[in-house]
């Protein structure tokens, strides 16, 4: 049995044109149960986990730009000085809380 692995599967009623379909990132629990950790709906792009995620997290201001040299707009850290998500608007890196 596989530890983890990238998956497709079928996520609705296949017609003659499209086989609607989510991609998988997917990992073994304790049990051996295989739970995936992320999927991504095909159709409709959009991302979602099964349990939490965690940002990248940075100390300041000057470690993130250390950390991240080539920001793109929509990217999210956590800067934890003064416990704070940061997002990048494809200018700026702005305070989302």
């Amino acid at each position: 049995k596989a530890a983890s692995g990238i998956r497709s599967i079928v996520a609705g009623t296949p017609t003659a044109n499209h086989i609607p379909s989510n991609v998988e990132l997917y990992n073994s629990n304790t049990s051996g149960v295989q739970q995936a950790v992320l999927s991504i709906a095909q159709t409709d792009s959009v991302a979602t986990f099964s349990g939490a995620i965690q940002l990248k997290v940075v100390a300041d201001d000057t470690a993130r730009s250390a950390a991240v040299t080539a920001p793109a707009a929509g990217m999210i850290i956590f800067n934890s000085t003064g416990t704070k998500f940061q997002g990048y608007t494809g200018a700026a890196w702005v305070d989302l809380n």
